[in-house]
């Protein structure tokens, strides 16, 4: 189009609007250079350019990645008009390197090309940031890649494939028999219908790696289910949330919002794979078995169709060729499939045929690597970077404050130790018991004030008997252990007023008490220290009705006082050293653990706000034959503690580290952490006397 205009413009041949928009008066008033990089499947890259007085760009932008890399970068571009946006398809040709960029993003797939002086100079490695690399299988579990020696395998939706036509192709069954095998009963022994869960988890946790707040980003998402084409092909909505998350982290304010109002959606014009009506049933979302070519419109094709031309097109390699890496790695589960249709009693007749994997001892326990065991269905909430995070319970509740400063997250402490390194949130020491935390709630707020007030060790220091082995080198008076609990209990108001989480683990029901005053202590009298007078305290042990009345009460009391405080409750695994019962301590630890996993259950399942995370049974389960437990039986190896933490940090932990100014504290607490090999336990003292 020519045209003697001083607003000139450049478009791709098949835009229909170039008319309109030389011709539009507010465009010419504008004066700006506006650019709009894209690019199409099977087409060269166009640009639509309203010419104007010549101006250099704001800034220079370069994205780096697959074939999303074009599709962020075209968001880039309507968000910031006045700046340079380059989409660069990493492995799709040659290109020149990022040598006049302001930033480049990255994307995580291609981590490892930071350090390459052919894709990024070293000059500006320091201008390099992440963007997430979508992948979501939750809507399309059946599609895989397949090759033939190194070649990847086509089908007539270019390299994508289904796993069940590539194990009818492979079995030698007819396209009919193949298409039988779409049966929900497959689907169930297949694991589909647990695909977006750990689709979820992937999706949040790559976000999250990029710096990106990746719970937020899927639950918009979600709103627009299903959110992609394939399982790599996100919509174009998907991509401009990713687009200003990144330009807020770059500290960039964008001057247009929400630009897939007015941009194409390229990956339209590629292949679409539909959510098989059943696996769309699950997730609430409009589900067929229409398959969509490459073009636009392309051409669309139902289940027989597909599977036939896929059939047509393997018949170009010998059998014997073709792999796909699922039906290696899950070769258990793909057999003898069209056995299991033949045996499928009729959809509905099982209540039971509609629950996934994770429901189902083969499949989620024995069925899975020990190392894979995730018992967590779905997390109540996930953290924040930011959120203030106050843990206390038993030994093993050290763990998760170790993994959370260790990750760098927002670990509360308002009481720190000597050198300000601290094992707890305040210095109230092990809360092995529900009654112990809720009587430590009522001590802060004045409440209660027990009786007891100091105990004498054997080497004549005086210690708290309610926190007996945070001081240890003890206290040379009474009154010293006096003067010390005001600004304790300050410390502990402060805990959990200031929290967003407050994380609790209980780990006993054996209790001591005193008979004044109904006082509880962390391990009983004479153990550490002795009370003036011996005879007033009781031994006791709590039932599920006791300890599940004690976290109700804790849970109403400290709510009131901060509504918005969510709670996770855990037991731990760990068993117990020793019981004053009379009976085996087997049977006391079975005890004590069946009553605290029944009372923590019915206090989650009452309170919204409260949450169950199941470090007791990753440790303890069958599965694992006892092998996260060292050579005594009782203590948690590293390897144990590293499974829980995993699971922990998958489902509860969003994003990376809070970005908050290093204090003095920081560094000694990390560094007291990573010498606590053994962790302090109250409870060893009970087996220490013994000997």
């Amino acid at each position: 189009m020519i045209s003697s205009d001083p607003f000139e413009l450049a478009t791709d041949e098949n835009f229909d609007d170039a008319r309109y928009l030389t011709a539009n008066p507010d465009v010419k008033a504008s004066g700006a250079p506006a650019r709009l990089h894209f690019e199409r499947f099977g087409r060269r890259e166009g640009r639509l350019q309203v010419a104007g007085p010549a101006r250099e760009p704001s800034r220079r932008i370069t994205v780096l990645g697959n074939c999303q890399a074009p599709m962020l970068a075209q968001c880039l571009s309507a968000m910031l008009p006045d700046a340079e946006v380059h989409g660069v398809h990493l492995g799709l040709s040659s290109h020149e390197p990022a040598t006049r960029s302001d930033l480049i993003l990255l994307q995580t797939e291609f981590s490892g090309l930071a350090d390459n002086p052919e894709i990024i100079p070293p000059r500006l490695a320091g201008q390099v940031r992440s963007w997430p690399t979508f992948l979501y299988a939750g809507f399309h579990p059946d599609l895989v890649y397949a090759r033939a020696g190194e070649l990847p395998v086509r089908t007539p939706l270019h390299d994508y494939s289904s796993a069940l036509m590539l194990y009818g192709w492979l079995r030698g069954l007819t396209v009919a028999q193949t298409v039988g095998l779409f049966h929900e009963a497959v689907f169930d022994r297949l694991g589909y219908f647990a695909y977006a869960a750990s689709a979820d988890a992937h999706f949040v946790e790559d976000c999250d790696r990029a710096g990106l707040d990746g719970a937020a980003l899927l639950a918009e998402a979600k709103a627009r289910a299903p959110f992609c084409h394939t399982i790599n092909h996100p919509h174009l909505a998907v991509v401009a949330r990713v687009a200003e998350g990144v330009l807020a982290a770059a500290g960039l304010a964008p001057a247009v919002r929400g630009p897939e109002r007015f941009l194409p959606d390229p990956l339209l014009s590629g292949p679409i794979w539909p959510v098989y009506p059943a696996i769309a049933e699950r997730l609430g979302v409009a589900g067929d078995y229409v398959f969509k070519t490459s073009g636009l419109p392309g051409r669309f094709l139902d289940l027989d169709g597909f599977v036939a031309g896929s059939f047509a097109m393997y018949g170009g390699h010998p059998r014997s060729e073709i792999r796909a890496d699922r039906l290696t790695a899950q070769a258990d589960r793909y057999r003898d499939l069209e056995t299991l249709v033949a045996k499928a009693a009729p959809r509905g007749a099982n209540p039971y045929a509609r629950l996934p994997d994770r429901q189902f001892w083969r499949r989620a326990v024995a069925g899975v690597a020990p190392a894979d065991l995730d018992p967590v269905a779905a997390p109540a909430f996930r953290l924040a970077p930011r959120d203030r995070i106050a843990t206390a319970g038993s030994c093993f509740a050290q763990h998760i404050a170790r993994t959370l400063i260790d990750r760098g997250f927002n670990y509360h402490v308002t009481e720190p130790g000597p050198d300000g390194a601290e094992l707890f949130s305040a210095r109230f020491g092990n809360l092995y018991s529900a009654r112990q935390l809720l009587q430590l709630a009522r001590r802060a707020y004045g409440e209660f004030q027990p009786r007891d007030t100091a105990w004498l060790r054997p080497d004549g220091r005086w210690v708290d008997p309610f926190r007996p082995q945070v001081e240890p080198a003890g206290y040379a008076a009474e009154a010293d252990v006096v003067r010390a609990l005001p600004g304790h209990l300050a410390a502990v108001r402060r805990m959990f007023e200031e929290s967003d989480l407050f994380i609790f683990t209980v780990g006993l029901t054996e209790i001591w008490e005193s008979t004044r005053d109904g006082a509880v202590f962390p391990v009983a009298p004479g153990v550490v220290a002795a009370p003036p007078d011996p005879a007033p305290y009781r031994f006791a042990n709590m039932n599920a009705a006791e300890v599940q009345a004690d976290l109700s009460a804790f849970i109403a009391f400290v709510r009131a006082r901060n509504p918005g405080l969510k709670m996770l409750l855990t037991v731990s695994p760990v068993p117990l050293v020793a019981t004053y019962e009379n009976r085996h301590v087997l049977v006391s630890t079975t005890y004590s653990k069946s009553a605290l996993r029944a009372a923590v259950g019915e206090v989650c399942r009452a309170h919204a706000e409260v949450d169950y995370f199941p470090s007791y049974e990753i440790i303890t389960t069958w599965q694992n034959g006892g092998r996260y437990f060292q050579d005594d039986l009782r203590s948690v190896s590293d390897s144990g503690v590293a499974h829980v933490m995993r699971v922990f940090g998958r489902h509860y932990m969003a994003g990376g580290p809070a970005e908050r100014p290093p204090h003095a504290g920081d560094a000694a607490l990390r560094a007291e952490f990573a010498r606590a090999a053994k962790i302090l336990c109250d409870e060893e003292a009970l087996d220490a006397v013994a000997r």
